[in-house]
């Protein structure tokens, strides 16, 4: 895009928020890695579990949104 003489701050956003998304994702499953881990904090899994579905939900329907709305555009 650079090369092309495009805009890329949308592009660096996006990429600077998935990595924020990944760390979030990959830091909970660190924490839950095992059975026991689970069963030993259950009811924080629960809820914490219920914030990154959230999380990935709301990424999911803000991209389609946008690839949607780029295609009308085309």
């Amino acid at each position: 895009k650079n090369k092309r003489g495009e805009e890329t701050e949308t592009t660096k956003k996006f990429i600077e928020g998935m990595a924020a998304i990944a760390k979030v994702v990959m830091n909970f499953l660190e924490k839950y890695s095992s059975p026991e881990a689970v069963e030993k904090s259950l009811s924080d899994f629960q809820g914490e579990l219920r914030g990154v579905i959230n999380t990935l939900n709301v990424r999911i329907e803000t991209e389609e949104a946008g690839v949607f709305d780029f295609y009308l555009l085309m």
